[in-house]
C-alpha cells in the first residue's frame, strides 16, 4: 500500500529535495549583497537631503513645520521648506487659474436648468476659495523665505523672490502682501511714498 505524504514521493530510492533548497538558499545569500547596492548606499549615507513631497493635503503641515523651524533658528532647513512651498503654491495657482478660466466659460455657456447653474456656481466658488488659500500660502512662504535669505546675506535672492511674489496682480488680497512690500522696500533701501 502506497501512502502519499506531502509533495515528496516516499519510495525507498528517493533522495530528499531539501539539499537542493539549501544550495539555492546559499546562492541567494551570496548574490544578495551585490543585487541592490544603490539602495543600501542611500540608507547608509548621512547628511543626504530629504526630498520634500508636497501635496494639497500636506502643504499646510509643511508650512507649520517650516515656521517652527524658523522659530527654533534652523534657518537653512526652514528656507528650503519655504522655497519648496512657494514653488508648489505658485504652480498650483497657475493650474487653478487655468481651471478657473474653463469653469467661468462653462458657467457662462450654461443655459436652461437652474440646478446646473447652481452646481456650476458652487464648483466655481470652491475653485476661487482654493485660489485664495494658495495665494495666501504663496505670499506667506515668500515673505518668510525672503526674510531668511536677507538674514543669511542673500539679499539678491530675497529681492528676486519678493519681486516675483509681488508681481502677481491678485496678491493685494493677501495679509502677507504688505509685509512682503515692507521687506522689499527695506532690502532696496527705498524710503518715502512707496
Amino acid at each position: 500500500m502506497a501512502r502519499a505524504c506531502g509533495s515528496y514521493p516516499q519510495s525507498p530510492g528517493f533522495e530528499s529535495l531539501h539539499r537542493h533548497f539549501f544550495v539555492f538558499f546559499l546562492c541567494l545569500l551570496m548574490v544578495a549583497p551585490f543585487s541592490a547596492p544603490s539602495a543600501q548606499r542611500r540608507e547608509t549615507k548621512t547628511g543626504e537631503k530629504k526630498e520634500v513631497r508636497l501635496r494639497d493635503g500636506t502643504v499646510q503641515e509643511h508650512l507649520a513645520n517650516a515656521e517652527a523651524l524658523l522659530k527654533r533658528g534652523n534657518l537653512k532647513e526652514a528656507l528650503e521648506l519655504f522655497i519648496a512651498i512657494y514653488n508648489f503654491s505658485r504652480d498650483c495657482l497657475r493650474f487653478i487659474e487655468m481651471r478657473l478660466q474653463d469653469e467661468r466659460r462653462a458657467f457662462e455657456s450654461i443655459g436652461g436648468r437652474q440646478e446646473e447653474k447652481e452646481r456650476a456656481y458652487l464648483r466655481l466658488k470652491r475653485i476661487e476659495d482654493l485660489e485664495e488659500r494658495y495665494r495666501e500660502m504663496k505670499m506667506r512662504a515668500a515673505y518668510y523665505a525672503g526674510y531668511i535669505q536677507a538674514r543669511l546675506g542673500k539679499e539678491d535672492a530675497a529681492r528676486r523672490l519678493l519681486i516675483d511674489a509681488l508681481s502677481d496682480p491678485k496678491c493685494a488680497g493677501s495679509s502677507f502682501c504688505e509685509e512682503c512690500r515692507a521687506l522689499l522696500k527695506e532690502l532696496l533701501g527705498i524710503r518715502g511714498i512707496l
